[in-house]
């Protein structure tokens, strides 16, 4: 039961984090003792509890500190289901994120054909185009990644803030502890709701057939290794890998100014755009110029680094974005 575990975790948070001893009487007054209440009521009545009194992040930073204990490697974390997991989930599905899934899923979802998508030989229908299939999948990729680039002013306050206070954290253990954060967002937050809009409220279930069920699972995995920075060797996803390596400088530009909390306005993260058509001619298909790649990704990486640098001393976006236009000029 929910409940409980969520009692236990504090019961054993609060034992070095006594800050959070304020969040006692949640128990006495019965919020989450009452029958029939379902574990994402008793979520969002802690979670209403901890806003008043300030310790909502508190709580969720002192749970991330007990699973890095618990799972050690950053692979592990955030894998399972946890109670920081149903609190986030809860947060999300059924407060602040709702709107946000909306304005961003509902473009891409109403422009899937119904029609077998699948990029890889072994999996298509005999006789397929699967170069045909890649470029139609990547086209509705692309227009869910716009949508996600061109949505920082959308993503919900509160939220962000969470996703900085976990960061934070993450960050003074592993190197990668962005990626860490992107991971735990678009696993457990974004994709759920891209395969299964039906699911939670976006769509009807009558509205999605099972080719364009099929679909979304794919546009979520290449998403997810957009996320996590590496490309599945799944080889339904493995034809996407260059497309993937070039949206990701524009990718941890994007996420970077979102878990800063820097302007996200007016954002320039289009610098070496490719199309789709571009895309497909260097897929995996056709043998990649992996050098142009390569290069491409690690001269904004450079950027995407010292700009995040640059925010956190606090330093003016004129000064950033005259040294990303020098560089771009190279």
């Amino acid at each position: 039961m929910f409940s409980v575990a969520l009692r236990r975790d504090w019961e054993d948070i609060v034992k070095d984090e006594e800050k959070l001893l304020p969040l006692e009487p949640f128990w006495d007054g019965s919020a989450a003792a009452q029958a029939g209440v379902t574990d994402h009521e008793v979520a969002l009545r802690f979670i209403s509890f901890a806003m008043e009194r300030d310790l909502y992040y508190d709580f969720a930073v002192a749970f991330v500190q007990k699973e890095i204990k618990k799972n050690g490697g950053s692979i592990q974390l955030f894998r399972e289901e946890s109670t920081l997991v149903t609190l986030l989930s809860t947060h999300w599905f059924k407060k602040d994120g709702t709107q946000y899934l909306a304005e961003l899923i509902l473009p891409m979802v109403r422009d899937i054909p119904d029609e077998c998508l699948e990029t890889s030989p072994s999996r298509a229908e005999k006789g397929a185009n699967v170069k045909r299939n890649l470029k139609v999948l990547l086209q509705l990729e692309e227009k869910l990644i716009q949508g996600i680039l061109n949505s920082g002013d959308l993503f919900p306050v509160a939220f962000r803030t969470i996703m900085q206070r976990i960061d934070g954290e993450l960050s003074k253990k592993y190197e990668m502890g962005t990626t860490i954060v992107a991971g735990l967002l678009f696993l457990r937050l974004i994709n759920p709701a891209i395969i299964f809009p039906d699911n939670y409220g976006l769509v009807s279930a009558s509205e999605i057939t099972s080719n364009q069920r099929r679909s979304l699972v794919l546009i979520a995995k290449i998403l997810q290794s957009m996320a996590t920075g590496t490309v599945s060797d799944d080889p339904s996803v493995a034809p996407a890998r260059s497309y993937v390596r070039s949206k990701q400088p524009s990718w941890n530009h994007f996420f970077s100014r979102l878990i800063t909390g820097s302007d996200m306005a007016h954002d320039d993260h289009e610098a070496f755009h490719l199309t789709v058509d571009e895309l497909i001619a260097y897929s995996n298909m056709d043998l990649p110029p992996q050098d142009m790649i390569e290069s491409q990704r690690d001269l904004l990486s450079a950027v995407f680094l010292l700009e995040k640098e640059m925010t956190q001393w606090k330093m003016y976006r004129n000064d950033m974005g005259s040294f990303r236009y020098s560089i771009q000029k190279l």
